[in-house]
């Protein structure tokens, strides 16, 4: 009787000890932060402290001042490599949230991406009836703006968003098709068209994209991105972004799924039924009760096999 009261008091303080430090090292690694100088972190903390005032702000700037400053904010706090410290990612949806909130905020990035476009199409018509180059570097000012509009754009998951995308897809402007590559083909494997950068794009922030020839290149075909926008548009389809369970259109949140590719009763199930199945729409379960499991398996049977060899001794 002795000898089982301590079996059964060493496998539960073996499974807790076990389960404290499975949580710590999940916990050590969900937070990925780099240790840092007490210089940086003071700077970390300034820039972090102006980003709130810029959040208290917000509301009392203009939307064209408003927009550019968070969108730089929300990048800068969407990764690890700038404000190493916990409370970033706090930070980083405070401000996204903030920003989504604002009527425009896609289309301020869609227009400073046509703007550049159509600088540089002017310019490539001049030439042609000059005779002479007047592009100068007006190619790296509309990558500038498609690099520095797409990469905060990622950011910003929201009906707008998608809409803003949805049309790009049907921008034909500095596409070089595929039959005319061997006349230039320089130019066709430099091609930065918008439209394949927001397929690209709409391909790493939404669940189930549609099929594509070589996805997230250059070359990618487009029409299975166009006809899944146009059902978008026209209300026979929803998507969800990654990480949120929730279905939406271009209105807004969803009250039901929608696909017409699938039949009605086959259709993925609803925010409710998923949001029930998961914490968070996102995490995968932790690790640590199987690894609890397994330990407490080999402490039974290593206490009863030490009790079988006093029992035969």
């Amino acid at each position: 009787m002795k000898f089982a009261s301590c079996l059964i008091l060493f496998v539960l303080i073996g499974a807790l000890v076990v389960q404290s430090v499975s949580d710590a090292a999940e916990h050590l690694r969900s937070q990925e932060i780099e240790p840092i100088s007490p210089d940086e972190l003071e700077e970390i903390q300034k820039g972090m402290l102006q980003m709130r005032e810029l959040l208290q702000q917000v509301p009392h700037l203009p939307p064209e001042e408003a927009i550019p400053r968070l969108g730089l904010a929300v990048y800068k706090t969407s990764h690890n490599r700038i404000y190493k410290v916990p409370e970033r990612a706090e930070l980083h949806e405070q401000l996204e949230q903030a920003l989504i909130t604002i009527p425009g905020h896609a289309e301020y990035y869609r227009n400073k991406i046509n703007f550049a476009q159509e600088n540089l199409d002017r310019a490539i018509e001049l030439s042609a009836t000059s005779g002479t180059n007047q592009t100068g570097n007006l190619k790296s000012v509309l990558r500038s703006a498609q690099n520095d509009s797409f990469m905060i754009l990622q950011e910003l998951p929201s009906p707008e968003t998608v809409r803003v995308l949805g049309e790009m897809l049907f921008d034909e402007r500095g596409v070089i098709k595929k039959e005319n590559a061997s006349e230039n083909s320089d130019a066709f494997l430099m091609q930065t068209p918008t439209s394949q950068l927001a397929a690209s794009l709409l391909e790493k922030m939404l669940e189930d994209p549609p099929p594509v020839e070589l996805p997230g290149t250059y070359f990618s075909d487009l029409e299975p991105w166009r006809n899944w926008y146009t059902q978008i548009k026209e209300g026979r389809r929803t998507y969800r972004f990654k990480g949120d369970p929730q279905e939406y259109n271009l209105r807004g949140l969803a009250r039901e799924a929608l696909n017409p590719d699938i039949l009605r009763g086959a259709r993925r199930p609803s925010y409710q039924n998923n949001a029930a199945n998961s914490e968070n729409g996102s995490r995968p379960a932790s690790k640590a009760p199987a690894i609890t499991a397994l330990v407490l398996v080999v402490l039974i049977g290593g206490g009863y096999w030490i009790y079988r060899r006093k029992t035969v001794a």
